[in-house]
């Protein structure tokens, strides 16, 4: 497969990459880590969790 298309909510991410199965297309992408609050202490954070 070898097209460019807009995907709603993934402006931001990097396609890693792309399997076609019989019925559906699987994306995996990676997104830039951003200050964010963890959810245990409400603390500002860097670190993620792999989801």
């Amino acid at each position: 497969m070898n097209s460019n298309i807009y995907i709603p909510g993934l402006k931001d991410c990097l396609v890693t990459k792309v399997e076609e199965y019989s019925e559906k297309i699987c994306l995996f992408v990676e997104m830039k880590i951003a200050p964010h609050s963890c959810p245990s202490c409400k603390n500002k954070t860097n670190k993620a969790h792999d989801y």
